[in-house]
């Protein structure tokens, strides 16, 4: 069934939320998103489960949920899917300790 009238209305919150998406990204480009940074995340967090559990060979999956909320902080959503604030993701100590914390539970 095609709505038109529920397409316009729609449209314009649709375009909004793609470009809020695409903002939050712009700012998370050294910690997530540039594989040549040294402090790539997905990297860091890698090395960090290997050192902590080397029997453990290959990748693991796990998901991170960046969010732009305020204060250093972190919810675990299930058993390999994180979400973070930018502030945490920002502080790579903060990010590190707290990641660490997060290898004898689940991963």
């Amino acid at each position: 069934m095609h709505e038109p009238e529920l397409g316009r209305v729609a449209e314009p919150l649709l375009r909004e939320a793609l470009a809020w998406v695409a903002g939050q990204g712009d700012t998370n480009r050294g910690e997530w998103g540039d594989v040549r940074s040294p402090t790539f995340r997905p990297r860091l967090v890698q090395e960090m489960l290997q050192n902590a559990r080397p029997r453990v060979r290959g990748k693991h999956s796990l998901l991170f949920l960046v969010l732009p909320v305020e204060g250093k902080t972190s919810w675990r959503v299930g058993e390999s899917f994180f979400s973070v604030s930018k502030p945490l993701l920002h502080d790579l100590p903060a990010f590190k300790q707290w990641f660490e914390a997060q290898i004898p539970d689940a991963l």
